[in-house]
């Protein structure tokens, strides 16, 4: 089989120099055939009294004497070893070899570019996770705050202070003392049972044998006020 394939090469080879050479051959003696195809016998020997074969013979493919001849002989010879060895190891190979390394050094740029898309891809990504983090923190935060504010605690206070047995009637002192006698505590006013209550929880602010409400205190009797209104 290897030997089949060798001579196939050998003659594939051998068939292309003979062709080669036969081209230039013919190219390099295209004056001659020119003449002999299409010039009249009647001309040539009107001007130089020889017949045709005599004429191509003496100025195309038969004088030895003439240096045509033997450029003519020669130059097919040495175009065939310069077009089949040298022409492809000193132009098409290296032109070859060049159009192969531009392939090569495309597909570096090609690759390194895809890297670089990769990599800002991943670094917008990075940026946009960080971004989504920060985000949820915020929201936590705010939530956390959301949740600490002091209506949220209050009221989470005031359902503990409705499981008081007589949380209305603390309230309801402590709304007679505040807004109808301008804070001056008095025993028929409210009870110290009632104003230790506003005063343990935050409700009021004691002075001098007058008490101011806090805001803590606002809300509990707003609160209460609105349960009374929906019951």
């Amino acid at each position: 089989m290897v030997k089949e394939v060798l001579e196939f090469l050998n003659k594939k080879s051998y068939s292309t120099v003979i062709v080669v050479f036969a081209v230039f051959w013919v190219l390099c003696h295209s004056q001659g055939f020119a003449a002999m195809l299409f010039t009249d016998q009647d001309l040539i020997f009107q001007k130089l009294g020889l017949l045709k074969n005599e004429y191509l013979q003496k100025y195309f493919f038969g004088n030895v004497c003439d240096y045509d001849f033997w450029i003519r002989a020669l130059l097919p010879f040495i175009l065939t070893w310069l077009y089949v060895w040298k022409i492809p190891k000193w132009i098409i190979n290296r032109a070859y070899e060049k159009q192969i390394n531009y392939k090569v050094d495309r597909d570096l740029i090609k690759e390194r570019a895809q890297q670089r898309l990769i990599k800002e891809r991943r670094q917008t990504t990075k940026e946009e996770v960080a971004v989504a983090k920060e985000q949820n923190k915020l929201v936590e935060e705010n939530k956390k705050l959301e949740d600490n504010a002091p209506e949220k605690m209050w009221e989470r206070e005031y359902e503990e202070f409705t499981k008081i047995e007589n949380y209305k009637i603390v309230l309801a002192q402590l709304r007679y003392v505040i807004y109808e006698n301008q804070g001056f505590i008095r025993h028929e006013r409210i009870s110290s049972e009632s104003l230790m209550v506003c005063d343990t929880n935050g409700l009021i602010n004691m002075s001098d044998g007058k008490c101011s409400i806090t805001d803590k205190g606002k809300y509990f009797l707003k609160r209460n006020s609105n349960s009374g209104i929906s019951n």
